[in-house]
């Protein structure tokens, strides 16, 4: 009961003598020292705070931070890019990274009026009422088209079902389309290993997209690749609150953070292509991982079997 005025008191504490003759920059400096300790004290995870979260039956928890970067259409180079922001990374940080944004990066983005069209792009523009170039792009950028709807094309990408093969024209300048990554998982590798070499950070990395999902309304989020940790989690054989074998469960971790990162993320001028995840425990994985590691087979997928049992 007493904190309230403990912390009022302790911005009136006069300063040391030794410091009182210092300038202003420097009691500044110290008032944000105390302003610091007393967020740590009052909102950090203290051992009062901690005793109070198992009070209130807390079993875990995050942090979550979107970093704000420029826009971008030239390629450039994603670590320094990061780096720039001057964020202070920690050990076990989870950075999660905007496929397009990575995309950019690299120089994957095409000028559609450039694209030359076939006849089976112009058939197929017609028959879902699409433009020619683009429709050319996605049969192009596709490793299987199953149907679509006016203005998009339902295709398979990497082991993912993505509307259009995953090129996308937002945020980014008229006339111009972004393509996925070419290859997403040696960028998240790529990523991670700078901040292993250079900074001595043990980080985690996944890129995500915004998704639709059938039957709902909106987009979340997808990892498209990962690096440094298992990106699904097997519990088949393991046993439920009440004693029940789970027979078909397998925990989508990278793309829950991937979610995670799209929400914070937003869709629209956020400019925030960067989202890093503090506190929140990953199984490690050094390997090398491909789209397999976290795509379904198709004989199991309820999707692909429920179109081909038509």
């Amino acid at each position: 009961m007493q904190r309230p005025q403990e912390l009022r008191n302790l911005f009136r504490l006069p300063l040391p003598r030794s410091f009182q003759l210092g300038s202003f920059p420097l009691r500044s400096h110290l008032r944000w020292i105390l302003i610091r300790i007393v967020i740590k004290t009052f909102c950090g995870l203290t051992n009062t705070s901690i005793q109070s979260l198992e009070r209130n039956k807390v079993a875990s928890r995050f942090e979550v931070f979107a970093l704000r970067l420029p826009p971008r259409i030239q390629p450039f180079d994603l670590y320094e890019a990061i780096l720039k922001t001057n964020f202070r990374f920690k050990q076990n940080d989870i950075v999660i990274v905007s496929s397009k944004f990575v995309s950019i990066s690299e120089g994957a983005v095409v000028q559609i009026d450039k694209i030359r069209v076939s006849h089976k792009a112009k058939v197929t523009a017609k028959k879902f009422q699409m433009d020619e170039k683009l429709t050319e792009l996605v049969l192009r950028e596709a490793d299987q088209v199953y149907g679509g709807i006016p203005g998009f094309l339902l295709c398979k990408k990497n082991g993912m079902l993505c509307p259009n093969a995953g090129i996308d024209k937002s945020n980014i300048p008229r006339g111009y389309a972004v393509l996925y990554p070419h290859l997403p998982f040696e960028s998240a590798d790529k990523l991670r290993l700078n901040f292993i070499n250079n900074n001595r950070l043990k980080l985690f990395v996944v890129i995500s997209d915004s998704r639709l999902m059938p039957g709902r309304l909106g987009t979340t989020g997808i990892a498209i690749a990962v690096s440094g940790f298992k990106p699904v989690i097997d519990h088949r054989g393991e046993q439920d609150l009440f004693g029940n074998i789970l027979r078909v469960t397998m925990r989508a971790v990278a793309d829950g953070l991937a979610s995670v990162g799209v929400a914070l993320m937003g869709e629209g001028r956020e400019s925030t292509p960067v989202v890093v995840v503090r506190g929140f425990e990953v199984n490690e994985e050094d390997r090398k991982m491909n789209w397999q590691d976290l795509a379904i087979d198709p004989l199991e997928d309820i999707y692909i079997r429920s179109f081909k049992s038509k």
